[in-house]
């Protein structure tokens, strides 16, 4: 395909639609949602380990349920600044060697936070690893997306998300196997190292910045290879009349909020639940047993999850999924408050880990169906990085939840309060479909 070709099909299309990625399933989109998957894997083992060696941590640095709620925070913090970072970053300078080297950076800062003796290094270099992973997730996300044929766009994506999931198993497993030492935990980490120049040497480069840097050439060669339509940059398109930065809509500064709103509640959910479930349950009277294993409960339930829906949201409009799922989180959380017996628990349990990640995977996806891709990395980016305030206000808000011990209900019922209101703020994005996209003037 020739980039005149490229433009045609791109100036011939109405403006308000987007030239949707052509061409059928093959080995390179496969091999390209493996290294996606591989990346959302390394982070969701980054985050997750931490609640497996939080009672370890918390003898060697003195530190109560509060604190340890401060330091499951410190990660998220630099995830939200690594997204928002690397994601404007990313339109001067390409996404495939920042995927590499923030990689790199979030698994060697994990491996060796846990060596750490002193608190104040061990939370510098979870920062460290957590700028790394929010780096580095949404640029892969928005990769795939943009190079993913439309009718597989949303399983592929569902599917190299599920690595959070697998992840969040391989954490739990890690901490029985390892007995919760955080040297060797947290160490297993460096094997994700192992992925990093394969990451720099084979994934493909954004074509919206190799157009805009003028390797057209090799923009071509990269549409050729997975049979897409790309997007020319500014300077390379027909000047339209009445063309100034982002196609306009009366709708897109709404949307962007609400997608940022349902990331943070999403996020919220995901990362309090999994640093303190099981301590909660536990301290209003359930017998868990160990907590690592609810924690790999949650985690499988979530994985099960995202391979059932994945396919789903293919068939059916994402918005009505997403909100469905996300009302069902805030109901089984409710039902939690309830003491029950330990089948009814556990199930309850595996329905939460279904319905808090499942939708924050799908949600990524419609997120990425809803903008072009010259601003796809970045909206990513954009909505991850305010999504990761409430992953930051997760951990904390457990932990101070548990420190004052407040009752059952009440500790579920904020965290219920969450999924209840993203499910609203999906309800309201699915009342339109508008994309957005930068205008042949000026690129955002």
């Amino acid at each position: 395909m020739t980039l005149r070709g490229v433009k045609t099909i791109l100036t011939t299309a109405s403006d308000k639609t987007i030239q949707k990625p052509l061409g059928k399933l093959s080995g390179r989109h496969i091999l390209l949602t493996v290294f996606t998957c591989i990346v959302v894997i390394g982070e969701g083992y980054s985050l997750v380990i931490y609640s497996s060696v939080k009672d370890a941590l918390g003898e060697r640095f003195a530190a109560d349920s509060f604190i340890l709620g401060l330091f499951g925070s410190v990660p998220l913090i630099g995830m939200m600044l690594g997204a928002l970072t690397l994601g404007f970053l990313s339109r001067k300078y390409g996404s495939r060697r920042q995927i590499a080297a923030m990689t790199a950076l979030f698994a060697a800062a994990t491996a060796v936070s846990g060596l750490a003796r002193d608190p104040y290094l061990f939370a510098a270099l979870r920062f460290i690893a957590g700028f790394g992973a929010g780096g580095a997730q949404p640029l892969a996300v928005g990769l795939l997306s943009e190079y993913a044929p439309e009718k597989h766009k949303n399983t592929l994506i569902a599917l190299s998300m599920a690595g959070m999931q697998i992840g969040g198993v391989l954490a739990p497993l890690s901490g029985i196997v390892f007995r919760g030492s955080p040297e060797a935990c947290m160490g297993a980490a460096a094997v994700f190292l192992i992925a990093v120049p394969f990451l720099w040497t084979l994934l493909p480069e954004s074509s919206g910045y190799l157009l805009r840097a003028g390797k057209t050439s090799l923009a071509e060669k990269y549409a050729a290879m997975y049979e897409a339509a790309r997007t020319a940059p500014a300077t390379s398109l027909p000047e339209r009349s009445g063309s100034a930065g982002i196609k306009k809509s009366s709708g897109f500064l709404l949307t962007t909020v609400a997608f940022s709103a349902a990331f943070f509640m999403g996020l919220l959910l995901i990362y309090g639940l999994n640093t303190w479930l099981p301590d909660l349950m536990r301290a209003s009277g359930y017998e868990l047993g160990s907590p690592l294993l609810s924690l790999l409960l949650l985690n499988l339930a979530a994985l099960f999850g995202t391979f059932l829906l994945g396919k789903l949201a293919d068939k059916t409009k994402p918005t009505r999924l997403i909100a469905l799922l996300y009302f069902l989180a805030g109901a089984g959380l409710l039902l939690l408050s309830i003491k029950s017996g330990a089948v009814v628990t556990n199930i309850l349990i595996a329905i939460c880990g279904i319905c808090v990640y499942s939708p924050q995977n799908l949600g990524a996806a419609y997120l990425a169906s809803r903008y072009d891709p010259s601003l796809r990395a970045t909206a990513l980016g954009i909505a991850n990085g305010v999504g990761r305030a409430g992953g930051i206000i997760g951990p904390s808000l457990g932990g101070l939840l548990l420190s004052r011990g407040v009752g059952l209900t009440a500790a579920f019922a904020v965290f219920a309060a969450a999924g209840i209101i993203a499910c609203v703020l999906y309800i309201a994005l699915g009342t339109s479909s508008t994309v957005y996209k930068a205008s042949s003037r000026q690129q955002v």
